[in-house]
């Protein structure tokens, strides 16, 4: 994973156009959130075992949905569903 997201960051530093900076940017974002995913895993194998530390960290709830929805809403895009409007259209049962 370090790997993909090292050269990633290298690439998103040359000449690219739009499109493929586009790509290259939700490939990143990706590749970050399949490592936290990992992270995850070993965290639980830390808990069953137990030798899990717990650490308060502030974050951004805004940052982590908009970046969870930045992945979706291109694969709706994909497909012909724009994210956006859906979301429009159905907040309020949400």
């Amino acid at each position: 994973m370090n790997g993909i997201i090292g050269m990633t960051e290298l690439t998103l530093g040359t000449d690219l156009d739009e499109t493929q900076r586009d790509y290259l940017t939700t490939v990143q974002s990706s590749a970050l959130s399949l490592l936290e995913i990992l992270n995850d895993i070993l965290d639980f194998s830390k808990i069953d075992s137990g030798r899990m530390e717990l650490e308060l960290e502030p974050f951004s709830l805004r940052n982590c949905i908009r970046e969870a929805l930045m992945v979706t809403a291109n694969r709706g895009h994909a497909k012909g569903i724009d994210l956006a409007e859906y979301l429009r259209e159905n907040h309020r049962s949400m």
